[in-house]
């Protein structure tokens, strides 16, 4: 039972934010929630409002959208803090890129830092004359 009390604290911590956040919108709502639910004795309206911190809202890695010849062809989590030639070799390593590059060499790679990188390949040479 203590151990089911403590996992409670933080749900009902994060509900009750949720509620203040509410209130302005549900006034009525969120006031008996508060008080009939949670047990509250003074109103929702009177309690301050949450502090935002911006330590929750930094990304510690983002979603690297892989394109061959400008067709998104793969997608995958990486860090932030990655080098562009550390994103060029994971990319080059995936299976699905080495599918769809196969034999054809790389003309070059165009990498946009925290969004994208392209794979550019060369185009066919062969010319009828």
């Amino acid at each position: 039972m203590i151990l089911l009390n403590e996992m409670e604290k933080p749900a009902q911590y994060i509900y009750s934010q949720f509620l203040i956040l509410l209130s302005p919108f549900a006034p009525h709502l969120t006031e008996e929630i508060w008080q009939s639910v949670l047990g509250k004795k003074t109103s929702i309206h009177l309690e301050k409002w949450p502090i935002f911190d911006t330590s929750k809202t930094i990304e510690n890695s983002f979603k690297l959208i892989v394109q061959i010849n400008g067709k998104m062809r793969d997608f995958f989590e990486v860090p932030v803090e990655i080098s562009e030639a550390d994103v060029k070799a994971l990319t080059l390593k995936r299976e699905n890129v080495k599918k769809w590059v196969g034999d054809k060499r790389i003309e070059k790679t165009i990498y946009v830092p925290k969004r994208i990188i392209n794979v550019v390949l060369q185009k066919n040479a062969n010319i009828n004359l």
